[in-house]
């Protein structure tokens, strides 16, 4: 299974955004494929053993000032919510939830770089 930490994730998150913009925006129709192969990774990541980093991940993308989930069972449950839509056929029936698939993958994308940013840092002080 892939590493959430691994550099593809940040960027097919960041692609899938820059897809929903375009597809919000109506400058193009997005890559649907992109969209459903990150929905599925995000099913497997919450279908595997839970590890405390990806639990961490989730909860600094899910819980943005106007968002707060109280339990790890709220926050995957919002995870699931947004693979729905990321895997659905078609995305753009919903553009409110689309927009925060969108949002999610920008977060996903910065919330994972800031992860292997203190993971570097730390390893580099000792």
């Amino acid at each position: 299974m892939e590493n959430i930490l691994d550099d593809d994730t940040v960027f097919l998150a960041s692609g899938v955004a820059i897809d929903i913009d375009n597809m919000l925006s109506q400058r193009s129709s997005g890559d649907l494929k992109a969209m459903r192969y990150l929905g599925e990774r995000l099913n497997n990541y919450i279908r595997s053993p839970m590890d405390p980093i990806i639990i961490d991940i989730f909860d600094k993308t899910i819980n943005k000032p106007l968002r707060k989930v109280q339990t790890v069972t709220e926050l995957l449950g919002e995870v699931v919510k947004i693979a729905k839509t990321l895997s659905s056929g078609n995305p753009m029936e919903n553009p409110n939830e689309l927009r925060q698939a969108g949002d999610f993958c920008v977060a996903l994308s910065k919330a994972i770089m800031g992860y292997r940013r203190e993971l570097y840092s730390l390893r580099h002080q000792i």
